[in-house]
């Protein structure tokens, strides 16, 4: 299969070198072009046209098509667009740009094609009649990428778009490699470093950093100059590298014999030239980083976070930042940046994996996710190192709460404190919510305890409001329990507050207890019993066992690993 779509890329590649023998031949080489004159880039004949045709069709009324058919509707929309392109066409403005061919439509004697140049994209229209046979012949040849010069007049199309009326085309340049594919970019990470020109095209994206970038170096430049300071340049290749305790890439100097590191700090140089008597000094340092290493190890020492909180609390939900806290500390430790993962990248929908793609993440970590989306699955099969939290998927790394031990730990901390009518709010439909299930029944079976029906509830996590409906519903109860579990922490405050509704004290009048130990456990009153997952362990172990994958993928198998948390005493359980 590689080797057919490599014959057809060779086959396409030798098709363009024949069209540029056959313009060599009939003395059209476009390479021989040195020079063309341009007077304006896309956007700013987009600019000029807005303001010109603001002037001359100013008090101009819009057609009033009410209550007519549809094609009476098009008969006065369409009079109306000729009447404003004769009154346009009347003054045009002429414009000559030039670009590279992104996109071109071949309609007999008409065409369409969009040329991208510096500041944007615009649509040009191309016309037989109007540059003539053989430049129309030769347009037709042409292939995406090939580089145009174009002479012509702005127009406004039926549709509404800016475009410009060809009246000269001028190859320039002819493109003999193929573009990716336009609707998906290029998402080859490696590629977009080692061929960034071909980044630049595809990518506007990139483009738009390369010039921001410049103008941001330039304000600095400006506001310092302003002020007096003298920009300087020091050295990158030093015989003694200084800046804290990092570590420096070292290299051999042929030229002169030694041994030299390549800097990690500037300021030393910059204050040997204050005490040289430059009282003014400041360098726009190039300190090199992880893109430089990426491009020898082929990985982009970055690595992915899938953390989806339908309850839009972000990372104010104690638990998750928590353990994202720790993977993050980890992971700087290792050398890794991080990087979350969504849907969209400056309003272009792609799924996860294509983002991850998009971005070059070398793996990913997923948490607090619906594992059922199909967009999660993807991921989870996709070509991307995984490792899941709190949730299993076959042949992948998973490190996991303990949430059966967990459960099993409170239910039997209630039954020492004397409770056998135990009630158990859960959370949502998920592995974590199976485990816990499957912990209190087996607690309740090893300590004789019958648990009715009606005592198990279902909850949905984080959610205070919920929590409260469940716990009034087991206060209706006509035995209700003397011990409730919260589906976590956060929810307990829910079940605190239905109880204080119904004129019960906790623990007088009725025992609770929470799960997760954040610290809003340990300052309700009265404190909560819960029992505390250990997110440093989670966060810590996902992050090695990620780069663990990435680093040493053939001998790192797929692992489940449970990770024990501990009981935390309160006030909220009373002795019976």
């Amino acid at each position: 299969m590689a080797e057919n779509k490599q014959q057809d890329t060779n086959r396409l590649l030798q098709v363009r070198r024949d069209k540029l023998a056959e313009l060599q031949a009939a003395g059209k080489d476009p390479f021989e072009i040195t020079k063309y004159d341009v007077t304006n880039h896309s956007e700013d004949v987009k600019e000029t046209y807005i303001a010109h045709e603001a002037e001359l069709l100013a008090g101009r009324p819009t057609p009033d098509v009410e209550g007519l058919d549809d094609e009476q509707k098009k008969e006065v929309l369409a009079n109306d667009y000729n009447e404003r392109r004769a009154i346009m066409d009347g003054s045009p403005i002429h414009v000559s740009i030039a670009g590279r061919m992104m996109f071109k439509r071949v309609m007999g004697k008409a065409s369409f094609c969009n040329i991208q140049d510096l500041k944007g994209n615009i649509q040009v229209y191309v016309a037989r009649d109007v540059i003539g046979e053989e430049s129309y012949a030769d347009f037709k040849k042409s292939d995406i990428g090939d580089i145009y010069g174009v002479k012509g007049y702005a127009f406004r199309t039926k549709t509404g778009e800016i475009s410009i009326h060809a009246e000269e085309m001028t190859l320039l340049s002819k493109s003999l490699q193929i573009l990716p594919e336009k609707f998906h970019g290029l998402t080859d990470t490696d590629m977009r470093y080692r061929q960034r020109y071909v980044d630049l095209i595809m990518n506007q994206e990139s483009k738009a950093v390369f010039i921001k970038r410049s103008q941001i170096l330039k304000e600095i430049r400006n506001f310092l100059a302003g002020r007096d300071f003298m920009e300087v340049e020091t050295p990158m290749l030093v015989s003694n590298a200084g800046g804290a305790a990092a570590r420096p890439f070292e290299t051999h100097y042929n030229a002169l014999n030694e041994d030299v590191k390549l800097r990690i700090s500037l300021e030393l140089y910059l204050k040997r030239l204050i005490v040289g008597g430059l009282e003014r000094v400041f360098e726009i340092g190039r300190v090199p980083n992880a893109a430089a290493r990426a491009l020898k190890t082929n990985r982009t020492y970055n690595l992915g976070v899938l953390f989806v909180d339908e309850k839009q609390s972000g990372l104010t939900h104690e638990y998750f930042s928590a353990v994202l806290d720790s993977f993050k500390v980890e992971a700087e430790k290792r050398g890794y940046d991080i990087t979350f993962i969504n849907h969209n990248i400056s309003g272009k929908s792609m799924s996860y994996l294509e983002h991850c793609h998009y971005r070059g993440v070398d793996g990913v970590v997923i948490a607090c996710v619906n594992f059922y989306d199909p967009q999660v699955v993807e991921l989870v099969n996709g070509d991307v190192p995984v490792v899941t939290i709190d949730h299993v998927f076959n042949n992948r790394m998973a490190i996991l709460s303990d949430n059966v031990v967990g459960t099993k730990a409170l239910v039997q901390q209630a039954w020492a404190c004397g409770h056998r009518r135990i009630a158990f709010i859960h959370g949502e439909k998920t592995a974590v919510t199976e485990n816990r299930l499957a912990g209190f029944y087996q607690a309740c079976e090893e300590l004789g305890l019958k648990v009715p029906e009606e005592y198990v509830r279902c909850g949905v996590y984080h959610d205070v409001d919920r929590c409260a409906e469940e716990t009034r519903a087991l206060l209706a109860l006509p035995q209700r329990p003397t011990c409730i579990i919260f589906p976590d922490d956060f929810s307990a405050l829910g079940g605190y507050n239905a109880l204080t509704e119904a004129g019960l004290s906790i623990p007088e009048d009725i025992s609770v207890m929470g799960y997760d130990g954040i610290y809003l456990s340990r300052v309700v009153k009265p404190s909560l019993v819960t029992y505390q997952q250990n997110t440093k362990s989670l966060g810590r172990l996902a992050a090695d066992k990620l780069i663990e994958l990435i680093e040493h993928p053939r001998v790192t198998l797929p692992e489940q690993i449970r990770v024990s948390g501990k009981l935390l005493d309160g006030g909220s359980v009373r002795i019976l």
